[in-house]
């Protein structure tokens, strides 16, 4: 996924969870902490969001109700939630 798809905004949003440095809503935008934005994880991170991307592309709109069963069946577990494992073998962060 090229970075010019996910629409970033380099902004952290006053609803995202703390100790979280990104989130991906697609098609809509990706929202990347400015710490983040300015640090050597930059990179790594734009790649675990659009995975993200990716699995909104390849599952539809089912992503995101199966996206928060999942955080629902892992008890809000991030590593243990299939789309976020899958995000991290091809990234290398969470």
């Amino acid at each position: 996924m090229r970075s010019a798809d996910m629409r970033i905004r380099i902004k952290r949003p006053w609803w995202l969870p703390v100790g979280k440095r990104a989130i991906s809503l697609p098609p809509f935008r990706t929202y990347i902490d400015p710490d983040t934005a300015n640090s050597g994880q930059y990179g790594d991170v734009l790649q675990h969001e659009g995975v993200h991307w990716g699995q909104f592309y390849r599952d539809g709109w089912s992503f995101y109700p199966r996206y928060v069963w999942q955080w629902v069946q892992a008890r809000g577990n991030f590593k243990l939630m299939p789309y976020e494992q899958e995000a991290r073998k091809i990234s290398g962060v969470w």
